[in-house]
């Protein structure tokens, strides 16, 4: 009978310690993180602003805040951040606002939505002041197993508390080439980072400070953090300024040499290119470029293919000759940006009618029903 009665007390202690370790590894990031190297910390919080609406700061009752962002270009005066969409209720540009690290408050004027299904927005605010703009790394040299940190800002707490900026380290459960099955559009970086409320948005940076993807989902139900890789965003990006009607690039992207000395940037002429290099074989994907395939069907000249496959020069081109498009996810599967595939892609961009090109990215954006 003693024993029973000890087993009992023995088990109710346990599921109490159980409990209280879960709740400490859910609340306390700074416990169940490994320290995040300075220069990190200081490179990310400077790059990282807070979303809010109405007011920023504002009572929790009032829910003003709203998540994280990332700064991500620069032009003039002009700053543009990368988001995740679903942080932004509406599009009522007069309605938000962005807290740069230095407290400073700037009103949002525009709010740029990403196509289809893809998580993404981008936003625009104006201040003379030199604000540090995130390095663009490639997202494909990204391998499971590597440092991740995330950087954003927690929502405020029931209790009151105001929010908090806070970076943390991780480790990359999913390399970005992979697709996830049944995961979110565009959605293929996972980690081990833990998150809170308010952090969808944040930046996702490797151990060179460059930026490698944007924070959507949080850990939950034995599911890793999730977020979206920036070569993906790369295109919607250089969709937006090949959708410019004034012929600019709106949104420039800045490349430095310790992010891994990659030429990649959102230029209005690197659309398929970016498209290419954010191309993992899921199916939406698959399905985006075979109906990219049967209009190039259409409007190609025999001629102008051939001279895209001599041109592209890859294995897969050279068995393509005889076709009438370029198939165009063999073209995908095969590039390893190269100068010729480059200036190949480019040459069969040139041959897309916008119109064209605005439905495919929409198609590349979306799920198949």
């Amino acid at each position: 009978m003693m024993r029973l009665v000890l087993m009992h007390r023995i088990r109710e202690l346990g599921l109490v310690l159980a409990t209280v370790l879960g709740f400490l590894s859910t609340n306390s990031l700074a416990a169940s993180s490994p320290a995040v190297p300075r220069q990190i910390e200081e490179y990310a919080q400077k790059i990282t602003v807070l979303l809010s609406k109405d007011r920023p700061y504002s009572s929790y009752k009032e829910k003003s805040f709203l998540g994280s962002g990332a700064i991500i270009g620069k032009t003039g005066n002009t700053y543009y951040i990368l988001t995740a969409e679903h942080t932004i209720p509406n599009f009522l540009v007069e309605e938000y606002h962005v807290t740069t690290y230095d407290k400073k408050q700037h009103k949002v004027d525009s709010i740029l939505k990403a196509p289809g299904e893809l998580d993404l927005a981008v936003l625009s605010f104006t201040s003379g002041k030199n604000y540090k703009v995130a390095s663009i790394g490639d997202s494909n040299k990204v391998e499971s197993g590597s440092e991740i940190y995330l950087s954003g800002w927690r929502g405020l707490q029931e209790s009151g508390e105001e929010q908090q900026y806070l970076v943390n380290a991780g480790t990359v459960t999913n390399s970005p080439r992979i697709a996830i099955r049944g995961a979110f559009v565009g959605v293929s970086l996972t980690y081990t980072n833990e998150t809170q409320s308010g952090m969808s948005g944040g930046a996702l940076i490797n151990k060179d400070n460059c930026l490698i993807g944007t924070h959507t989902r949080v850990r939950a139900f034995g599911a890793p953090s999730a977020g979206i890789p920036v070569n993906t965003a790369l295109a919607f990006l250089t969709f937006l300024n090949a959708s410019s009607t004034n012929g600019q690039s709106p949104i420039p992207t800045i490349t430095v040499e310790n992010c891994d000395n990659n030429s990649l940037d959102a230029d209005a002429s690197n659309l398929l290119i970016n498209i290419c290099n954010s191309y993992n074989r899921s199916p939406y994907q698959q399905q985006a470029l075979l109906w990219l395939d049967h209009s190039l069907s259409k409007n190609l000249t025999e001629e102008e293919v051939s001279q895209f496959n001599q041109e592209y020069h890859s294995d897969y081109t050279r068995m393509n000759r005889s076709s009438k498009t370029p198939r165009m996810a063999n073209v995908c599967k095969s590039y390893r940006q190269k100068t010729h595939q480059d200036e190949a892609l480019r040459f069969l961009q040139e041959k897309i009618e916008p119109e064209t090109m605005g439905n495919f990215i929409e198609e590349w954006f979306t799920k198949s029903s």
